[in-house]
């Protein structure tokens, strides 16, 4: 984005699971100013909508920080491990 307090409408990155047709985890790659922004879209992507997403992260490339939401949870701070994936995302950077 051009302005990097701003959201894009969609997620950056989505595991796409061919086998069920579902979208279980995404991933937004963001500046410290678009970290309140995009923890809200990945909050109503995954508890609003019926798009089987069970992991949201964010990344924010500025801190180096990772962020956590799972479907009805609680946003967790420096989390960058899935528990789908049984690993840590943050190994790919």
């Amino acid at each position: 984005m051009i302005d990097e307090g701003q959201t894009s409408p969609v997620p950056d990155v989505l595991l796409y699971d061919n086998e069920h047709q579902q979208t279980p985890i995404i991933i937004e790659v963001c500046h410290t100013t678009g970290v309140k922004n995009d923890t809200k879209k990945i909050i109503q992507l995954i508890e609003e909508f019926e798009y089987g997403i069970e992991e949201g992260f964010l990344y924010d490339y500025a801190a180096k920080q990772w962020f956590r939401y799972q479907k009805g949870g609680d946003v967790e701070k420096g989390i960058s491990y899935s528990e789908i994936l049984a690993l840590d995302l943050n190994e790919f950077l």
